[in-house]
């Protein structure tokens, strides 16, 4: 099994507060790029996982000011190709 160091959510963690999902999605993407095999399942769940807090945290993306992610996380996820 492999370790998801940013699971459970701290108690602090606001979900209304988007630096809090700015953090979170920092993290995850992290996570993605030093520990997580691009083949394996758990790179499919972190990727729709990033997507899901890069969006909390930057709601207007693809439109206003977002901020930069790691290119080496594609937009694949059905969300993500929804919502862009």
């Amino acid at each position: 099994d492999m370790s998801i160091p940013f699971l459970p959510l701290p108690s602090t963690f606001n979900h209304m507060d988007s630096d809090h999902w700015a953090e979170l999605s920092s993290t995850i993407q992290s996570w993605l790029m030093t520990l997580v095999d691009t083949v394996t399942p758990e790179w499919t769940w972190g990727r729709d996982t990033f997507w899901y807090a890069f969006i909390a945290a930057n709601p207007n993306f693809p439109n206003g000011k977002w901020a930069f992610w790691n290119p080496s996380i594609p937009l694949e996820s059905q969300f993500i190709k929804e919502w862009v």
